[in-house]
């Protein structure tokens, strides 16, 4: 399984303090045994996985048929979904 992480991820997590990079490094770390482990979005944001990592969303796709992860954005969940 190989996770990738779009630019706008990459700058999030660059924002980030210690303590939640530590909390979303493992979250992302537990994805990779359990790509569904991230609860399902509606609307706008239909086909998007999102999962928590106090104060922080993680909100990426699972693509089984490549086998791979892509990260779209990290970011605390009052910012995340605008």
């Amino acid at each position: 399984m190989e996770i990738f992480y779009k630019d706008e991820a990459v700058r999030k997590l660059r924002n980030l303090g210690p303590a939640e990079k530590k909390k979303v490094k493992k979250k992302i770390g537990s994805l990779l045994l359990n790509p569904l482990l991230g609860k399902p979005l509606k609307g706008e944001f239909s086909g998007l996985r999102s999962l928590k990592a106090w104060p922080v969303r993680i909100i990426y796709i699972f693509n089984p048929k490549q086998k791979s992860i892509t990260i779209i954005t990290v970011d605390y969940r009052g910012d995340v979904y605008k």
